[in-house]
């Protein structure tokens, strides 16, 4: 049987971070999909890593550890033997400010950790697998995004402020009204956005919706899908079609019979206050 813990990162990375999370399990529990979205995670196996790739390609041996921030294209994980990791979950937007790399060469990908953080996130990475606790190794975590973070921590506060406004509030933000708040041009807001998060307000906040919503239906198994999409701004339900059979590869009534949820769909720390932590 599959388990899996949360703890929250110091106060000081909150804003960058939601949570650290862990998950052991074996090969009779399979990991889900993991679907886009507007954030990244950031895994690091404790015993032998998992397979993922694209759905029906054959999957690769995930490396030790590795970055998955994809807005686009879904991601299977496949358990074919025990299964131990601890992930690091960035906010939205957040990634810029913890890595010297333009984020656009990041985006879509799944990258060894390694060639983005060096002999530095090896060691790290060594260290966590000798560590007995979910807590001990959020320390761990925390010392190394905190000298991260103190490295790379980025101008233009208006794009955290542009991604926060996307993500939380993506029904009711207009992206020529956004633009017209931060009093630049649209066309040069966009151009931003892609250089700092490697991608355009628009497929940012269509992700972000679509995310959101998958996230709820699995929250809410129980809810009819077209009420739930309407309420995060999808027109009607062709579009809501459209647009899930676009970023998962079926309509979504067939994806959610078979579908199975995990930490990745966890309601977000932010939306629900600072939560209980196992520390």
């Amino acid at each position: 049987m599959s388990a899996s813990h949360w703890i929250l990162p110091a106060p000081e990375l909150r804003p960058f971070i939601d949570r650290y999370w862990s998950w052991e399990g074996g090969s009779g529990d399979a990991l889900p999909m993991m679907l886009p979205g507007t954030g990244a995670e950031l895994f690091f196996h404790i015993g032998e890593p998992f397979l993922m790739g694209a759905p029906g390609a054959l999957p690769d041996r995930a490396p030790r550890a590795h970055l998955n921030y994809a807005h686009d294209s879904p991601l299977m994980l496949v358990a074919d033997g025990a299964v131990a990791f601890v992930s690091v979950r960035i906010r939205s937007g957040a990634l810029r400010h913890l890595c010297a790399q333009p984020i656009a060469e990041l985006a879509n990908a799944q990258l060894d950790a390694r060639e983005i953080w060096g002999i530095e996130l090896a060691e790290l990475s060594a260290r966590l697998s000798e560590t007995a606790d979910l807590a001990a190794r959020a320390r761990l975590l925390d010392r190394w995004l905190l000298g991260l973070l103190a490295a790379h921590k980025r101008g233009h506060a208006l794009i955290d402020d542009a991604a926060l406004r996307l993500y939380y509030r993506h029904r009711d933000t207009q992206i020529d009204a956004l633009a017209g708040h931060y009093r630049i041009s649209r066309r040069h807001f966009e151009r931003l956005f892609k250089q700092e998060l490697g991608c355009t307000p628009k497929s940012f906040l269509r992700t972000a919706r679509f995310h959101q919503t998958v996230r709820d239906l699995f929250l809410a198994p129980d809810s009819e899908i077209l009420g739930l999409a309407l309420d995060h701004g999808y027109y009607d339900q062709s579009h809501f079609i459209h647009e899930f059979s676009a970023f998962v590869g079926e309509r979504p009534t067939r994806f959610f019979a078979h579908a199975r949820n995990a930490h990745f769909y966890a309601p977000s720390l932010k939306e629900a206050g600072s939560g209980r932590s196992p520390r």
